[in-house]
């Protein structure tokens, strides 16, 4: 609204005069667009996307690979600027020292969006035994994923299946999740109002925190206890 009242006076100067009321009725159609324009602005949830630009959708790739060694050597480029020995740091491996676990970020190098970042992480690769997940943000990344999988393992790897959710269906799934464990937590909370012996215990390790958390040392308080903040003669300022 500040830019269309700057442009009209921009209009209305030409003809040596101020913006006045009458210009308001004049322009109408102008102003009306304009409020229209801002509401469905206002109205219309944010598109959602990654510093690439796509929507994001995630997507988790499935596949059934020969050998976890053999595909983690093939695959283990995709993680710019990381060693395979830093990679394997995080991995598993079984009792005659083959490897059965791994899992590390498929990145590339910097990111056109944000100059400052070196690298960007594309995705996650997780092998485990002949199951390798795949998880990326969006369709395009998951095709390029995929095609990098199947080139790099060739008929190595079997693409199973590849499952798509949008965000919307992330959050219903998390809000069900949340609402799920506050019925489990509501439940534990009514069993140990109904037990006179685990309330007893409850109350008594409540009471042994408070005990003990004036004997522990609070950054707050400059790395004094509770107990001696009060003893200050200043009130137990830091």
């Amino acid at each position: 609204m500040i830019e269309l009242r700057k442009k009209l006076r921009r209009k209305i100067a030409k003809q040596n005069r101020d913006l006045a009321g009458d210009d308001l009725v004049r322009y109408a159609d102008t102003i009306r667009l304009t409020y229209l324009t801002i509401r469905d602005r206002l109205n219309t949830p944010p598109q959602l996307a990654n510093t690439d630009g796509d929507p994001l959708v995630f997507h988790t790739l499935n596949f059934l690979i020969e050998s976890p060694q053999g595909a983690f050597e093939a695959l283990a480029p995709l993680a710019f600027e990381q060693s395979k020995e830093e990679l394997l740091e995080g991995g598993e491996r079984g009792r005659n020292g083959k490897l059965q676990r791994v899992a590390f970020d498929w990145r590339k190098k910097g990111n056109a969006k944000i100059p400052s970042w070196d690298n960007t992480i594309l995705g996650n690769i997780k092998i485990s035994g002949r199951s390798l997940v795949a998880e990326v943000n969006s369709e395009n990344r998951a095709k390029r994923l995929r095609a990098e999988i199947e080139k790099r393992l060739g008929p190595s790897a079997t693409h199973q299946h590849t499952i798509a959710k949008t965000v919307d269906e992330m959050l219903a799934k998390a809000r069900k999740g949340l609402k799920a464990q506050a019925k489990r937590d509501d439940e534990f909370a009514k069993a140990l109002r109904s037990d006179p012996k685990a309330r007893i215990r409850i109350q008594e390790m409540i009471q042994k925190q408070v005990e003990d958390w004036v004997h522990q040392k609070i950054p707050v308080l400059g790395g004094r206890t509770p107990l001696q903040a009060v003893r200050d003669p200043d009130g137990g300022r830091s």
